[in-house]
């Protein structure tokens, strides 16, 4: 587990920052094409006491993101993901806020204890054999200690889905 930097490292990167928006709108390119908004999705864990996010990080060639759990006192980042490859558009909680998956490239699910930040479950749930997966997972949830999933695998083309499956984590 990574955690943040110091306050010069930050403002180092903010320039950074500011610098690789200026040039890349000067290219044409949107906000959203050089990772803005900063924290495009989050989620608060049942009880409260954690908070989940996704970071985006500037680039030229996005999607470039990290995992990221927040308690009352520290963010530490869970996993840095493949850059121009991964992403991450949702995050679920286990009932008991034990557990936090965050869905990767609509099909990998990345699972982490919301303690020590620890990964604990990363494995793809549909087939990778392109790019995006063809199936994508939808409707997905966690049993009350995470060690369960549930989820829909659906055609992403036709966006035909199948059956709610059921996949022991651990």
């Amino acid at each position: 587990v990574v955690r943040e930097t110091g306050t010069l490292e930050a403002a180092m990167g903010s320039v950074l920052l500011a610098c690789l928006l200026l040039s890349g709108l000067l290219m044409g390119c949107t906000a959203r094409d050089l990772g803005f908004p900063r924290v495009p999705v989050e989620a608060v864990s049942p009880d409260g006491t954690f908070t989940a996010y996704v970071r985006n990080h500037a680039s030229i060639d996005p999607p470039k993101q990290s995992l990221w759990l927040r308690s009352s006192n520290d963010d530490a980042e869970i996993l840095r993901l493949a850059e121009d490859m991964d992403w991450c558009n949702a995050i679920v909680w286990s009932g008991d806020s034990s557990h936090v998956a965050f869905l990767v490239r609509d099909g990998r699910l990345v699972q982490a204890e919301t303690d020590s930040g620890e990964i604990r479950y990363d494995q793809w749930l549909v087939e990778t054999d392109a790019y995006p997966p063809l199936e994508q997972i939808t409707d997905l949830s966690l049993s009350t200690n995470g060690a369960e999933a549930s989820f829909r695998r659906c055609n992403r083309r036709s966006g035909e889905c199948g059956p709610l499956e059921r996949a022991q984590l651990w």
